[in-house]
This record gives structure tokens, C-alpha cells and sequence, in this order.
């Protein structure tokens, strides 16, 4: 009886953690007695407003963030990061003093601490400029606990430090003699100023700076070979006392491996914080309009999986809150997915436990994919806290704008304990969908699985998701969606239907303007009911968008004015109300806003049609100070633009002319030179904000159909509430048909025959592949 309890009781001690309460991984060299620390990369010049001019129709931005800009922006940010594992910011440029209140708010509320420390850039081109603003900044914060020491010194992370140590901003091109050499001075002129601190800069292309593969700087470590170090020779040299990389996508494990190893025998002096991202995409900047490859949630698992077990305590995000160029900020792309995985991670890396009181997935798909291709999904499933061994079944049903099924995969993975998660994908062939299907709306299900008896529970039962578009060329929007299932409320929660005609197809021409209706049933108050095409967002609903407040006749539009020089004007419209303006001011945190304005007339300034000089920040332009003016109104209302004391306007149109096309003309010289064009636009919120509605609630948006853009348009509603819940509508599909027979073009298969010009608004590569010349 004896023997039989002492075997119950190892079996016991086996199943609980390896040492509880400490990381079970052996620390990295140079993060020995380190504290577990996950940085935010934070750029507070952008904060938590979205841009304009993005390069998408009408100013529609991809990427909603759940960010709502306000005086309060660096305590949402704060509370968001440390829900999703972050322990402080990289602060690009500055640490402002609201920054630092927010982080001493949040720690007097809830006990948790948070660090914000400088990411230097532009420090000046000698060693003594730059020695005198760490030090200065350095004195000025002696006693600030938000200020992350390491052995009692301040940790200084760098973009850009200026020529003095020969290094252009994001690379490693430099010879590290000249490091050696001014760096030096650099740390020798603060010490003077009483200051010690640790330089850790971020570069592009590390690991092969750090093996000594200068010769591979900008190339890829040659495929399915291990990798070959050169002799030791930058580590031994650099003056640096740490760095961190700035490269994106997977670093394989291998290349990994053999950098561990090398910093392993330079001793542990040299701290080397691995940076991970999953993926980049600056197609919201005009100046860049750009994508890159973006394997999403397996990038970001596989590299924090990788780090973590190694023992590196330390590591950081690129661009955790720049809502143009990742996905891991809480948004309309990532709904809270990025943000579980960091956190389970950094919870591992802590005392190697789950932070999760129950066992949690998340999802990851495409937006779109094209006709013919395959459709991936992905499931990460994540433990719970003292996880039992299991099985996960995970089921997506793919649905036909009818609700009819048109697929359903079904993929199995196991999870054994609290310190392995499982990621798992299923793919769906598209081809026999060519010419059946517009869009396909996803239904997930997760059911556990005992591993011992096959018992079954239900985790997550019939989730809908956002839909995903079917496309016949170029894909627009291809960052794949990041979505914690257990944020997701359960389906039937919104519904969309168009000009009354209930989730389908709705056909249209150009210049109509379709009334789209969103009923919310919901438990919790809304902090926003959003209207989306496929991943663009078209829109917030206002507490005034209802039927009953409109009336039969009116219908809310928006007008965004834009003009080649600024000037001076009133706008007037002859039935109705311009209810709101909107501009921004780029450089400050707080768009300009002017509302309630409730009249049908408006005085005010134009903006050109690009930046101001004095707004002017790197030479970028971030987008125009045009602004956008939410108006109340029949579509039969005219609208004019008049110069001060003029006794006729310059322009005036219909509201439902400018649905068919903008109009453009050139102001009389009074102080004005050049064109000035009105056009419709989607919404006049390009910066970010909330419109709480209750949690039940009937509403109508008005959209104007284009004559540009796909001619198949994939739209659906999705709402946030104040418990960060989201809900999502089954989608509707607007057609466009062309307006009249004569623009019907006729392929005839026979014979070539004369066809109109068709404008698709679109660009050659979308149509032709530039390298082979062949039709995508």
C-alpha cells in the first residue's frame, strides 16, 4: 500500500512543472539573471490616428486599429500592450512626459509596471551632441521607475544615431573599427556627465554581421545548406554592448543555432535582443505603398518558440503600434490574435506556465484569395493553465452568400501539456469555385478531445468570421487576418443587408448610391459598428444614422475637398445640413474636428494637395490636411464653393452627380491658383475613433457606387464592444453592371471586334506579370 501511494505521489510531482515559478529554459548568453522583458517597437509620431492618402479609393484604410485617438491614447496603448505581454516601448525619437503619466496611471490602478525607453535617432553628427542628450535625458529621469535599468544603467535602443558611429538608420553596412572607435568616446563623454548606460542599436541583416558573412549582407543564406560561419572577428571588435535585429521574416532555426553559439563564446558580454515580426506592409503610405511578404501567425509563433526555448529573456516587436506597417497591434486585422501568442510566450519565458485560464486558438486567413489557388487556415491552439493532455478538433465551414455550405475541413492536432502549444492548417482548392462563388464566409468550430476516453467538449461552436473575397486577378489586401477566437461573439450578433435585401447579392451601376442597414443584438454597449469591403474599412455608424433621424429623403455623405494651393471659401448646400468637418493636424495627437456644426453653410480653410511646409517631418508626406464634411442631405441637393464676397459660386454640383464622378475645376484667380476638386469620399474618419452606440440598435450607411474599382464588391459589418468582444455580419456582394446597354462590351470568341477602353482603376501588374509578360 506504501509502494502504491509513493508511485501515486511521483506520478504527481511529474505531471506539475519542472521548477514552478522559474523559466525552465537555460538563459541565452548575455541574458543570464536578465528579467523577462518583451519591448514594444512605439513611434509615438504616429500614435494611434490613421493616415490619409493611402493609395485606396476615396481614402479607405485597410487596417482599422481598436486604438481610439483621444487625450487618453498612451494609456490605451499601454493597457492594450501589457494584455498582450509587453512590458514597455522602444519609444522611436522621444518619451514624452504624457507617456510617462499614462505608465505611472496605469501602475497606480492596477500594480503593473511598464517601461518606456528612448529608441535614439537624429542624436547629431559628432560624439559630443550625442553624448549630451543621452546624458541630459538620462539626469532628467534619474528617478523615473518607468525608465528600464539594467545593473542600475539605462538600456538606449537606436533607429538612426547620426554619422558619428558611421551607420545610416536601419543598417549595418558600417565597419565596426569605426564603432570601436566612437563609441568609445561617446560612453567616455557621458561618464564625464556622471552617466553610464547600455547602447543597443538595431540593425538589418545582424546574424550575418555577427557570423562574419558580410559577403551575404544582402542575400539569403544559401538554401538547404547549414550555415558557415566566418572566423570570429566583429564581435571581438564592436564597442556596442548589445543590438538587436531588424530583419523580417522567419530566421531559420540553423542560422539561429550557430549565433547562439557564436555569442555563447564571446563570453556573455554582448547582449543580443532578437526582434520579431510578422510581416510589413506601408501600402497605407502614399510616399511608400508597399508589400512585402507576410507569413503572419507562423512567423511570429515559430520565431517566439524559438527565442523563447533558447533563453533569450529579452526580445522585442517591430512596429507594435505603427498601424501602416504591421499587424500586431489590436485591430481590424488583428483582433486580439497577435496579441495572445505574445502573451502565452512571455508568460513561458517568465516561469515556463500558461497564462490562460482556459484553453484559447487563434485563427489566421486570407482576406482574399485568387480563383484557382488554394485557401489556407490556420489554428494556433494555446494551453490553459495546468493544460490536461488533449486532442483539438478544429472545423471551418465555408459558406455561399446564401448561408448554403460549401465546404466544411476539419483538421486534428494535440496539445500535451501547458508548455507546447500546436499549430495546425487545413486548405480548400478554389477551382471549382470559378464562376459559383463571389465570396466564402467562414464558420469555426473547436471541440478538446480527452485523450484518454475520447470525451468530447466544445471550446468555440460556430464563429463567424470576416469574409473572404474571391478574386479573378491581383490580390489587394493579402495580410492574413490574426483572430483570438475567444474575443469572437457568437454569430447572429450583426446583420447587413443592402437597399433592404438581406445578406445576398446586390446589383448596382455607377453613380447609385446603396443604403447599407446593420442591426446589432448584442449584451454589452458598442464602442463601434464599423461597415468594411473586404479588409478596407468604409466607415464608422454614428448614433444619428438611423432611418428615423434621417428622414425619407436625406442620406449622410461625405465630401472631401482637395486643391492644388490653399485658400479661403464657404460651402453651401441648398437643402440639408453639413454636420461635421474633419482635418488633421499630422504632427499633433488630436485630429481637428469641428462638429455640431448644423447649419448649410461652412467657412473655412482648404488645404493643398500636399503637406504644408511648415508640417513637413523627414521630408515624408504623410497624407493632406484636406478636409472632409459629413453632410445631411437629399442626393438631389446642390453644394457650391464660393470665394469670400463673391456674389456667384465657382463650383456647384448635385451630390448625386458627384456619386456618378467627381468634379474638378479651376477657381477663378482670386488669391486661388490652380484646380480644385470635389469628390465623394468613404468616411471622414481616417483617424481613429470611437462612436458608442447601445448594445441593440438599426442603422443605415450610404455608399456611393464608383466608377472605379472592382466591378465585385465584398462588404460586412463588424462591431466592437466596450468588453472587447467583436461581431461579424455575413457579407453582401455588390455588383456594378454598366449603366446603359451601349456600354455592354460583347466578346465574340469568332472575331475581333471594336470594344470601349475598359478603366478598371487598376495597374498593369495587376493584370500581366512584369517578369514573364504573361496574364495573371
Amino acid at each position: 500500500m506504501i509502494a502504491i501511494i509513493a508511485l501515486l505521489f511521483a506520478a504527481v510531482l511529474l505531471a506539475l512543472p519542472a521548477n514552478a515559478g522559474e523559466s525552465p529554459y537555460p538563459p541565452a548568453p548575455g541574458h543570464e539573471n536578465l528579467p523577462v522583458v518583451f519591448w514594444g517597437n512605439y513611434m509615438p509620431t504616429i500614435g494611434a490616428q490613421q493616415l490619409d492618402q493611402n493609395g485606396h479609393i476615396h481614402g479607405a484604410s485597410d487596417l482599422h486599429p481598436f486604438m481610439t485617438l483621444a487625450e487618453d491614447s498612451d494609456e490605451q496603448f499601454i493597457r492594450y500592450a501589457l494584455d498582450a505581454g509587453l512590458d514597455g516601448f522602444q519609444s522611436c525619437t522621444i518619451c514624452t512626459e504624457s507617456m510617462y503619466a499614462a505608465a505611472r496611471k496605469v501602475h497606480g490602478q492596477t500594480g503593473r509596471m511598464f517601461y518606456i525607453n528612448p529608441e535614439w535617432t537624429d542624436l547629431g553628427d559628432t560624439p559630443e551632441k550625442a553624448a549630451k542628450t543621452m546624458a541630459d535625458f538620462a539626469l532628467a529621469q534619474a528617478k523615473n521607475p518607468h525608465l528600464f535599468r539594467l545593473q542600475g544603467k539605462p538600456m538606449y535602443f537606436f533607429y538612426n544615431h547620426g554619422s558619428w558611429s558611421g551607420s545610416p538608420s536601419g543598417s549595418i553596412t558600417r565597419r565596426s573599427d569605426q564603432d570601436s572607435r566612437n563609441v568609445p568616446q561617446v560612453k567616455d563623454l557621458m561618464r564625464k556627465q556622471g552617466v553610464e548606460a547600455w547602447l543597443l542599436p538595431s540593425y538589418f541583416f545582424f546574424d550575418k554581421v555577427a557570423l562574419d558573412r558580410q559577403d551575404l549582407l544582402y542575400q539569403s543564406w544559401p538554401a538547404f545548406q547549414p550555415p558557415q560561419p566566418g572566423e570570429p572577428q566583429w564581435l571581438p571588435q564592436t564597442a556596442w554592448d548589445g543590438q538587436g535585429n531588424w530583419t523580417p521574416g522567419d530566421m531559420r532555426p540553423d542560422v539561429a543555432a550557430a549565433l547562439h553559439e557564436r555569442l555563447k563564446a564571446a563570453g556573455g558580454r554582448f547582449l543580443f535582443i532578437p526582434c520579431v515580426w510578422p510581416g510589413y506592409d506601408s501600402s497605407n503610405r502614399a510616399a511608400q505603398a508597399i508589400h512585402t511578404a507576410a507569413f503572419g501567425l507562423r512567423t511570429l509563433r515559430d520565431n517566439l518558440r524559438m527565442w523563447v526555448t533558447m533563453g533569450y529573456r529579452q526580445i522585442n516587436f517591430i512596429t507594435w503600434n505603427d498601424i501602416n506597417e504591421t499587424a500586431m497591434l489590436p485591430s481590424s486585422r488583428s483582433p486580439f490574435g497577435f496579441s495572445r501568442v505574445i502573451r502565452y510566450y512571455r508568460q513561458l519565458a517568465e516561469d515556463g506556465t500558461s497564462p490562460f485560464a482556459a484553453p484559447t486558438a487563434v485563427v489566421a486567413y486570407d482576406p482574399e484569395v485568387l480563383y484557382g489557388e488554394q485557401l489556407s487556415f490556420q489554428f494556433l491552439n494555446l494551453p490553459e493553465k495546468h493544460a490536461f493532455s488533449s486532442d483539438y478538433l478544429c472545423t471551418v465551414r465555408l459558406e455561399n452568400l446564401d448561408g448554403s455550405e460549401v465546404t466544411t475541413l476539419t483538421t486534428r492536432v494535440g496539445v500535451p501539456d501547458e508548455r507546447t502549444d500546436a499549430l495546425t492548417e487545413a486548405r480548400f482548392d478554389t477551382t471549382p469555385l470559378i464562376g459559383k462563388a463571389e465570396v466564402l464566409s467562414p464558420v469555426v468550430s473547436v471541440t478538446r478531445v480527452g485523450s484518454e476516453n475520447n470525451e468530447r467538449k466544445p471550446v468555440f461552436t460556430n464563429l463567424r468570421l470576416p469574409p473572404i473575397a474571391l478574386r479573378s486577378n491581383k490580390l489587394r489586401y493579402y495580410t492574413p487576418y490574426a483572430i483570438a477566437l475567444d474575443c469572437v461573439a457568437p454569430d447572429g450578433a450583426v446583420t447587413l443587408a443592402a437597399d433592404g435585401q438581406q445578406a445576398g447579392l446586390r446589383r448596382a451601376t455607377t453613380g447609385d448610391v446603396v443604403a447599407f442597414r446593420a442591426q446589432t443584438k448584442l449584451d454589452t454597449p458598442l464602442r463601434r459598428l464599423s461597415l468594411a469591403e473586404s479588409r478596407l474599412t468604409c466607415g464608422t455608424f454614428r448614433d444619428d444614422d438611423t432611418a428615423a433621424a434621417l428622414g425619407e429623403r436625406n442620406v449622410h455623405l461625405f465630401l472631401r475637398v482637395r486643391c492644388e494651393n490653399p485658400f479661403t471659401y464657404g460651402m453651401a448646400l441648398s437643402e440639408g445640413r453639413i454636420r461635421d468637418c474633419f482635418t488633421h493636424d499630422y504632427l499633433g495627437r488630436i485630429p481637428r474636428m469641428t462638429v455640431g456644426i448644423e447649419a448649410p453653410t461652412f467657412e473655412g480653410n482648404s488645404f493643398p494637395h500636399g503637406r504644408p511646409d511648415a508640417a513637413e517631418w523627414h521630408g515624408i508626406h504623410f497624407g493632406n490636411n484636406k478636409p472632409v464634411y459629413r453632410l445631411e442631405a437629399p442626393l438631389d441637393a446642390k453644394v457650391s464653393l464660393s470665394l469670400p464676397g463673391a456674389a456667384a459660386p465657382f463650383a456647384e454640383t448635385t451630390l448625386a452627380e458627384l456619386a456618378k464622378a467627381p468634379l474638378t475645376v479651376v477657381a477663378p484667380d482670386a488669391g486661388v491658383k490652380g484646380a480644385v476638386r470635389l469628390e465623394l469620399a468613404t468616411d471622414g474618419v481616417e483617424f481613429n475613433r470611437d462612436y458608442p452606440l447601445p448594445p441593440g440598435g438599426d442603422y443605415v450607411r450610404s455608399v456611393p457606387v464608383f466608377g472605379v474599382g472592382d466591378a465585385t464588391r465584398s462588404f460586412h459589418a463588424w462591431a466592437l464592444t466596450a468588453d472587447d468582444k467583436v461581431a461579424y455580419s455575413r457579407p453582401v456582394v455588390l455588383v456594378r453592371g454598366p449603366a446603359t446597354a451601349a456600354d455592354v462590351v460583347v466578346a465574340d470568341p469568332e472575331a475581333a471586334i471594336p470594344v470601349p477602353l475598359i478603366r478598371t482603376g487598376g495597374v498593369f501588374d495587376d493584370f500581366v506579370d512584369s517578369m514573364t509578360g504573361r496574364p495573371i
